[in-house]
């Protein structure tokens, strides 16, 4: 689904120039839960943007689907972001004047489409999110976990492929925190590819997959056991949050 062979990315400050990251290989099949680990400047938020096309590599291709990224036009990137990537951010980046449901209806709108299948997606996957009190609600009216409970309903908007989650949890209580990472691991559950980056060592590890970054380096790249694999946001297992968005 995902390689990418030798990638590198630099930036300048002054004089200086920095490698944000050096000679990265990676491969990542569909359906993997890939936590992006390692401190503080390592590179993993760099890796996650150009993943997420929101970025472009200096050296390297990225392939997706056997597609090679850099032949891709600003417009077809624009496109696909829409329609086969959703993103999560730890700062949630809702539109301040659009109620919850002007925002998760906002993606939809880009892709085609509106009017009631819109709203009817909208309203859905915010019923799932425990937000069905919610709906009209602004951003500054919300709580952070209920925002980014908004945030992850619009990343499903389309029903997106790959998932990228970068420090979701990072503005949230424990009691919130912990919530959001059941939502992501229900969504993992139902085929999604998720990409997680933390610099948490306990939250990568219900990640199926941990790959390492130090100085823009891949580190290391192991499997492991999934934690918590049992636990569950619903106890009946019905129907799930991409679910509920109905066919796009």
């Amino acid at each position: 689904m995902i390689q990418l062979q030798q990638i590198g990315r630099f930036y300048r400050q002054k004089q200086t120039c920095i490698q944000a990251l050096q000679e990265v290989d990676l491969q990542v099949e569909a359906g993997e839960y890939v936590a992006l680990t390692g401190p503080s400047g390592s590179g993993k938020s760099t890796l996650l943007h150009l993943l997420g096309c929101l970025d472009r590599p200096d050296q390297g291709r990225y392939f997706l689907n056997g597609q090679d990224v850099r032949e891709l036009t600003v417009p077809e990137l624009a496109k696909l972001r829409n329609r086969r990537f959703g993103f999560i951010f730890q700062g949630f980046h809702l539109l301040p004047r659009l109620t919850a449901m002007e925002n998760v209806i906002m993606p939809m709108r880009f892709a085609g489409i509106g009017g009631r299948p819109a709203e009817d997606r909208a309203q859905a996957l915010l019923q799932r999110m425990k937000l069905q009190d919610r709906l009209h609600h602004r951003p500054h009216e919300l709580s952070g976990g209920q925002q980014q409970r908004v945030a992850i309903a619009r990343a499903l908007a389309n029903r997106p492929e790959i998932l990228f989650a970068d420090e979701p949890t990072g503005n949230l209580d424990s009691a919130h925190g912990h919530e959001i990472l059941l939502l992501l691991d229900e969504i993992h559950r139902q085929g999604t590819t998720i990409f997680l980056v933390s610099h948490d060592p306990n939250l990568a590890a219900r990640a199926r997959r941990q790959v390492r970054l130090l100085d823009g380096r891949v580190e290391s790249d192991e499997k492991g056991p999934v934690a918590d694999p049992h636990e569950s946001l619903r106890p009946d297992h019905g129907t799930g949050i991409q679910d509920v968005a109905g066919e796009s």
